[in-house]
């Protein structure tokens, strides 16, 4: 079990949407943590089969995600470079313009 010390859930899968956009198991974690932020409950834990599922940053950790390396022209063998592109790219906010947000 993941027990984070806030709730940035549905933050972090509104981001993780921009870098896979056709990954379904993810638009539906970002529903379901829509809905229970909503109803002021915690999205918390989480198990590391589902961050596996939905997180860029394990993703680009293990070289898993093609939809990265599409958006950034980073091989996804290039696992350290990966991470550093997610990292700046959440941070930079720039990845809002890809959601039109």
């Amino acid at each position: 079990m993941i027990f984070c010390g806030h709730e940035y859930t549905v933050a972090n899968l509104t981001y993780a949407t921009s870098v896979e956009p056709e990954n379904e198991r993810l638009k539906a974690k970002k529903l379901w943590a829509e809905k229970k932020c909503n109803e002021q409950q915690d999205t918390i834990p989480s198990t590391i089969g589902e961050e596996f599922e939905t997180s860029p940053f394990m993703k680009a950790a293990f070289g898993m995600s093609k939809d990265i390396s599409a958006v950034s022209g980073i091989p996804v063998e290039n696992t350290a470079d990966q991470i550093l592109w997610v990292r700046k790219d959440k941070s930079s906010n720039g990845w809002k313009k890809r959601l039109r947000l």
